[in-house]
């Protein structure tokens, strides 16, 4: 028997609850043989709707130049602008709101959002690290550190109260 097996279908991947809107194939390694390869159908879930307005903005931000808010202040640097799409991936969940997003004068990126009087601001820095901001005075939230120590808490804010 040859070593080279033949494409199969191994399983179809549908993300719950939302419904399919479009099927591709790929081709995957499955460990264990390098030389065994099989076909995957997978379905891809539906854009979450605060994602373009957030890309599109932040892109926007990221062709001002250098001096936008005076001599000092630098444009959008490159691994703050990777990393705040990453952890916008990470914290945001399909329902929560588009965030605000504005420059900071060091070459970072403040990501906000107001709603349910709840205050939260995500900073990420022009050397990707992130800090938070938590204002919650209903429930006497005032958390301040970096969004490793409080990303479970910023999840369930985007996904329990910060929705659209």
């Amino acid at each position: 028997m040859s070593a080279l097996m033949e494409p199969t279908t191994v399983s179809t991947i549908a993300p719950p609850p939302m419904p399919p809107v479009e099927s591709t194939d790929a081709f995957a390694f499955i460990p264990g043989s390098y030389r065994q390869w099989t076909t995957i159908r997978a379905h891809a879930a539906p854009e979450p709707p605060w994602m373009q307005p957030a890309v599109d903005r932040v892109l926007s931000l990221a062709k001002i130049d250098v001096g936008w808010g005076g001599p000092q202040t630098r444009r959008l640097q490159r691994d703050a602008l990777r990393a705040a799409f990453g952890v916008l991936g990470m914290v945001m969940s399909y329902n929560s709101k588009s965030p605000q997003c504005v420059l900071t004068n060091e070459g970072g990126l403040q990501m906000e959002w107001h709603a349910a009087g709840v205050d939260l601001e995500i900073e990420v820095r022009a050397d990707a690290s992130a800090e938070v901001i938590i204002e919650d005075p209903r429930n006497g939230l005032d958390v301040d550190g970096t969004l490793g120590e409080h990303f479970d808490l910023v999840r369930r804010l985007l996904a329990r109260r910060l929705t659209a």
